[in-house]
């Protein structure tokens, strides 16, 4: 019994005490003579008085401030700093008072007398203000209402910068050490420290900690703000909450400018290579972690090489993929996917993992195998007699990729093209066996004919 009692005292204890909050109070008349925007002196205004005026504001049964006069003064702000407020409190307003407007050709008294105005301490983070606006001029009203928070990049490594593809570190934290309501961190950026916008919706807001990456944040255009600052901070609209804090987007890694895709000569060949281009050369201590082709339509991985070293670049700036070793799916569409490392002296085996990139849509590449060359022997027709030399033999083409070559026994002959029947005919042949060969345009042959 005794642990269940100390633990329910300490749970009671941080939802009794709470977090801190700053604010302001503002009471009282507005002016007693207003002139309206704009106008000269004499020619149009309003004035107020008022007596009997009374106001109470305060959380729960805890009075923040309150007055009860016969004798108003001119509007007074007040400002209340780290106030504590236990988290599910509800604050409520109330104002009464009696006196008189005049307005530019018309007075008459002006009493007000409305319901209180509540407001749950959730509700009051996001608006900000609650309260009496110039009731009969008369201001009863907290605002300017905002927790006490600061934010940190928490990153062990480089709190300055985030690496493209790294998960952002963003902590913020509660200046007494407690809790806030969720909605007090309500997260935003700007990528000029001066028009702040929500996260987006991919990315859970109203957390301490969120969890994203720079790419989720920016979308398809992130790699235009590499080493530029981005600016967080914690608040809505108009309010900030916590400090600003900046770090700087980089890419951490060499960036693909250019693939050069050169797919298979003939049906049945693997891809002869692909060529990808980085913007920089690689330093003498850098390589690639991983990467690989990835499917953009189903996200599959082909071909994924680790650890590539800057010696197995073909240039100091152009990784070569040949002799790949996964076939690639016919039609399909692939971007390359990578993460650049950092050798680590100290142990070889632990690199240190840097950026993680991918292409842009526009330098993908679509795998479409060649058409493969078939052909058959149609019709054939013996020397008239012995000896002779008036025999032929038709050939079909199916498929394959114009100009096609012939050859008998591994020599090349000619054939006659008939466009009426789309056949092609070796004449002058005698009364023997013959090796048919066909070839297209890129020498690639029939893998499935006789031949003969």
């Amino acid at each position: 019994m005794k642990k269940h009692y100390i633990l329910f005292f300490l749970f009671s204890w941080v939802s009794f005490y709470g977090q801190t909050y700053n604010f302001n109070i503002n009471s009282g008349i507005i002016c007693n003579i207003c002139w309206e925007e704009g106008s000269t002196p004499g020619q149009t205004y309003n004035s107020f008085t008022a007596t009997n005026y009374y106001y109470l504001i305060k959380y729960n049964n805890t009075t923040i401030a309150t007055e009860n006069t016969n004798y108003v003064s001119y509007r007074n702000s007040v400002p209340h700093f780290s106030v504590t407020i236990p988290n599910g409190s509800l604050f409520s307003v109330s104002m009464t008072s009696k006196g008189s407007a005049h307005y530019e050709g018309s007075s008459g008294p002006c009493n007000t007398n409305d319901p209180p105005k509540t407001m749950t301490l959730e509700n009051l983070i996001i608006s900000g203000s609650l309260g009496f606006y110039q009731s009969c001029g008369l201001d009863a009203n907290i605002n300017s209402f905002k927790p006490n928070i600061t934010i940190k990049n928490v990153d062990p490594v480089d709190p300055n910068t985030v690496c493209a593809g790294a998960t952002v570190s963003l902590n913020a934290f509660s200046t007494n050490g407690g809790t806030f309501p969720n909605v007090a961190y309500h997260w935003q950026y700007s990528l000029g420290n001066d028009i702040w916008n929500d996260f987006p919706a991919a990315i859970a807001n109203n957390t301490p900690a969120p969890i994203f990456s720079m790419q989720q944040l920016l979308g398809a255009s992130h790699e235009f703000y590499f080493n530029k600052f981005v600016y967080f901070r914690v608040g809505y609209p108009g309010r900030a909450f916590s400090n600003v804090l900046s770090v700087t987007y980089s890419s951490c890694a060499p960036v693909i400018t250019a693939i050069n895709y050169v797919g298979p000569k003939c049906y049945g060949d693997k891809v002869q290579k692909v060529d990808i281009t980085f913007d920089r050369e690689l330093k003498s201590n850098e390589g690639l972690y991983l990467i690989a082709m990835v499917n953009v339509q189903n996200n599959q991985i082909r071909n994924q090489r680790s650890d590539v070293e800057i010696a197995q670049f073909a240039s100091p700036n152009v990784y070569s993929y040949t002799n790949l070793e996964n076939d690639l799916e016919p039609g399909k569409t692939y971007k390359i996917t990578y993460q650049a490392k950092i050798n680590n002296p100290a142990d070889p085996t632990k690199p240190f993992v840097m950026g993680t990139m991918e292409s842009k849509a526009s330098q993908n590449f679509t795998y479409n195998p060649p058409t493969p060359l078939k052909f058959d022997i149609t019709d054939k027709k013996n020397p008239s007699c012995v000896g002779g030399n008036d025999g032929f033999v038709e050939i079909t083409v199916a498929t394959g990729t114009a100009p096609y070559n012939f050859y008998i026994d591994n020599t090349a002959v000619s054939a006659t093209y008939n466009s009426a029947t789309n056949k092609y005919y070796i004449y002058g042949l005698k009364d023997k066996t013959y090796n048919i060969m066909v070839t297209d345009k890129n020498d690639c042959i029939d893998k499935t004919a006789n031949d003969i």
